[in-house]
């Protein structure tokens, strides 16, 4: 279903189901997101829950991390710095220098 919708637009649409759904009494789920979907794909279209369910997702995930931060530090262990990408690098950097010595 999700892909008659352009790519840039499908967290839009899942957000925007997520939203109508959360907000309103919706009895048949799968409609709504079809009904969403057809909306998607014209050049009108303009969500009404996006930027709520797109904010409180960020909200969480930085509580998360604030989690994750604070379990290190009761540990003694250091805080990760940087991006998840960044810590996949420096695990390939160390597992080569292990593997050449």
């Amino acid at each position: 279903m999700l892909a008659r919708v352009p790519d840039r637009l499908r967290q839009d649409v899942l957000d925007e189901w997520q939203g109508i759904c959360e907000t309103t009494e919706v009895r048949h789920q799968w409609k709504m997101l079809n009904f969403i979907v057809n909306r998607a794909r014209g050049e009108d279209w303009v969500p009404d829950h996006v930027e709520r369910v797109r904010a409180r997702r960020q909200h969480a995930r930085d509580a998360r991390a604030a989690e994750r931060e604070a379990a290190l530090s009761r540990a003694g262990a250091p805080a990760p710095s940087g991006p998840p990408e960044g810590w996949a690098a420096n695990l390939q950097a160390q597992l080569r220098r292990r593997g050449s010595a």
